[in-house]
């Protein structure tokens, strides 16, 4: 259950459906996972979920429409 141990992954569109359930997948295989979209809460509740599955999760609010459309979810 650890094939990406040392791995980093970026998942954007994640706060849910298939985003997050890719985000979920590579957590539970070890991976480093950086997950980002435009619903402010959304993103902030999927990073409780997936701190259940694994601590190495970053969240990030991100509109990848505008160039520095990027702030950190805490």
């Amino acid at each position: 259950m650890e094939r990406l141990k040392d791995r980093v992954a970026i998942v954007t569109g994640s706060a849910q459906g298939l985003g997050f359930v890719i985000a979920r997948a590579l957590a539970r295989e070890g991976a480093w996972v950086i997950i980002s979209d435009i619903n402010e809460t959304g993103i902030k509740n999927a990073v409780e979920k997936l701190r259940g599955v694994s601590e190495n999760i970053i969240g990030f609010i991100t509109d990848v429409r505008k160039r520095g459309g990027c702030k950190a979810c805490k």
